[in-house]
């Protein structure tokens, strides 16, 4: 990997490249809400990128498509993460945030009960990645409606209380 270029950059610039909603996840460490991500249900072949350093004007690769899975979290998910993109630091509540490593962009969080042989579940926000694919081109993903946002928040909810209390 390259070493990085976009670490330092002031706010202001920031604000001139990303929409609101990327500033705030990448910029200032936010989460988008669960179910709401463009890429939750994507199955498009090609590499997701950094958000942040595609609006800067660069690309840094972060997760090969074949590494998603469908977690059930409410974000898109993947086992493995591209040798040298992320870093990871650990916040006060004890969770590990995982960030570019090009621009220091938040991207999400990873834990360890991800699929085998890894064990790790990268939870990334869809606004702070673009998936590119095959071809080359960047891929829309699909936008949930309300509708589809209330009913999988719904299933994921008594599927996490079915597991607490086994029923």
């Amino acid at each position: 990997m390259k070493a990085p270029k976009l670490k330092g950059r002031q706010r202001i610039e920031w604000e001139k490249v990303l929409n609101p909603e990327q500033f705030r996840i990448l910029r200032e460490r936010g989460t988008e809400p669960a179910f709401t991500g463009r890429y939750l249900d994507e199955k498009e072949r090609g590499v997701y990128i950094c958000a942040g350093c595609k609006e800067a004007g660069e690309e840094t690769q972060l997760f090969r498509s074949g590494s998603k899975y469908d977690s059930g979290t409410g974000w898109p998910s993947f086992s493995r993460a591209i040798r040298g993109a992320l870093e990871t630091r650990i916040e006060e509540d004890g969770r590990t945030e995982v960030s570019c490593g090009n621009c220091d962009g938040h991207l999400g969080h990873v834990f360890d009960d991800g699929p085998a042989p890894t064990h790790k579940r990268f939870c990334i926000n869809s606004r702070a990645i673009y998936l590119k694919g095959e071809d080359g081109t960047i891929m829309p993903g699909k936008q949930l409606s309300e509708q589809d946002i209330t009913r999988r928040s719904r299933e994921s909810l008594y599927k996490g209380l079915s597991r607490m209390f086994d029923f």
